[in-house]
Order: structure tokens, then C-alpha cells, then sequence
């Protein structure tokens, strides 16, 4: 499968460069995480970049780095940001909810 993608803009937040990938429909996409025009830019956050983990995940798009062999990691990583994701939905449904454990 061939991959074909722009580079896309990731104004607004990291997270958006997946989003607009999709919104060109391109299956692939590259991105500067950091302004490429300074030579200090503020280091990027955890949630930040759990933010973009999700988008892309739930765009579709694989995640694909210059390190191949860190593939593995990301999809294990993507899985973990939707799996402690459901389980935040199921705390706040319990606790909505007043269903007591125990």
C-alpha cells in the first residue's frame, strides 16, 4: 500500500495535523512539531501529544516515524490513550450514577 500525504499544518495544536490530513483525505501526512523558524520553542506537553495520539487513531491513519522499528510502540501506546479513555468513561458513569463498590 502506497502512502500519499501533504504536509500539513498543525496550528491550534498538534493535535489538528491529523484532523486536517483527513479533511484533504490524504492517507498519510508530515508535520513540523515544532516552529521550524526559532530556535527555542516550548517543549511538548503530555497532553498534547496523548491529544494527537487519539487523532490519529481515530482518524485511521498509521502512525509511521522515521524509526520503524518504534512502530510497535506507537500502536501500543495508541491503544493505551483509548483503553484508559474507556475506562474514564466507566469512572464518571459510576460516579454520575452513585453506584457504590464494595
Amino acid at each position: 500500500m502506497k502512502y500519499v500525504g501533504p504536509h500539513v499544518s498543525a496550528g491550534g495544536g498538534l493535535y489538528n495535523a491529523p484532523l486536517n490530513a483527513v479533511a484533504v483525505g490524504a492517507s498519510a501526512f508530515a508535520l513540523f512539531t515544532k516552529n521550524q523558524r526559532q530556535w527555542f520553542s516550548p517543549p511538548l506537553s503530555a497532553q498534547d501529544v496523548a491529544l494527537f495520539k487519539k487523532e490519529v487513531a481515530a482518524s485511521g491513519i498509521g502512525l509511521v516515524g522515521k524509526r520503524g522499528e518504534e512502530a510497535g510502540k506507537a500502536i501500543i501506546l495508541t491503544v493505551m490513550v483509548e483503553t484508559y479513555a474507556v475506562l474514564a468513561l466507566l469512572i464518571s458513569f459510576l460516579l454520575v450514577n452513585g453506584v457504590q463498590v464494595g
